[in-house]
């Protein structure tokens, strides 16, 4: 582009930042577009969160953003709940979300889920999620069932609370019903001694290795790694190019929020119904 004579703006370079494989090259081009008399936006900075390091990194970001008079959105907030330290401080960044009016989603549920110790942390976000609109949105079920049975390797023996808590809330969603049914079919999988093998991905498929890159919002890596399971099948490469093309979209601001964020549900639905059809 700039050798043909033709001055990139500030959608070249958010995309830029966008693409770029590490948290060092985004960085430099961020710095570039100010050094050119571009201004960031909610977008770069959102970005240059999402690809930080570490919390530290992403918290400076963060606070940068809000002294430049930009409004963060759900994606800096989840990084942030997301790179906490602990369950306390995501926390902290879920309750501010809420008083700063941006929508918690699923995948700011789940994170926080992921962060809780015990149940009692986790009883009242599971309550606010049933009493939410957002599980109709995107298949919940397999996200979140991730979320509780890490929760249950770190309470062994706590089902009986859970079982407890679940016969005096029953569920109102068909979804949640589901997942219940599953979490309880499944709670003999939680002995007092249970270790749970990881799958080596260069050998075995494995579902829960792509619904966590999902979960934690690397869908790039998910679909890579479902082509290099040799899972590429037409129906992939179909989602793949929405998926793409809402980014696109989402980098020249065509999209409102509640426009990318339905869109992106929408392709996540199938992107989920298409692993829960897969075989391991």
């Amino acid at each position: 582009m700039s050798t043909k004579g033709l001055t990139p703006n500030e959608i070249s370079y958010n995309t830029l930042v966008n693409k770029s494989p590490d948290y060092a090259t985004a960085l430099k081009w961020f710095e570039e577009m100010s050094t050119k008399g571009l201004t960031p936006d909610v977008f770069s900075y959102s970005t240059l969160v999402n690809k930080s390091p570490d919390y530290p990194t992403a918290l400076k970001w963060f606070e940068e953003m809000s002294t430049k008079g930009l409004t963060p959105n759900e994606i800096s907030y989840n990084t942030l709940v997301n790179k906490s330290p602990d369950y306390p401080t995501a926390l902290k960044w879920f309750e501010e979300m809420k008083r700063e009016k941006v929508r918690p989603d699923v995948f700011t549920f789940n994170t926080l889920l992921k962060k809780c110790n015990t149940w009692m942390q986790a009883f009242p976000l599971i309550e606010e999620m049933m009493q939410s609109n957002i599980l109709p949105q995107v298949k919940p079920a397999t996200y979140t069932l991730i979320a509780l049975e890490k929760l249950a390797k770190k309470n062994p023996g706590s089902m009986t609370e859970l079982e407890s808590w679940l016969r005096q809330n029953p569920p109102t969603y068909e979804a949640w019903k589901k997942l219940f049914q599953q979490l309880l079919a499944v709670k003999s999988y939680f002995p007092k001694t249970y270790t749970s093998p990881k799958p080596n991905p260069k050998a075995v498929f494995s579902k829960q290795i792509v619904l966590e890159l999902i979960e934690e919002h690397r869908v790039k890596e998910a679909f890579k790694y479902l082509k290099k399971m040799g899972k590429n099948s037409r129906t992939l490469v179909v989602i793949h190019s929405e998926w793409n093309k809402l980014r696109e979209d989402d980098n020249k601001g065509i999209l409102s929020s509640d426009e990318s964020t339905l869109k992106r549900n929408r392709i996540l639905d199938r992107l989920l119904q298409f692993i829960d059809d897969l075989e391991e």
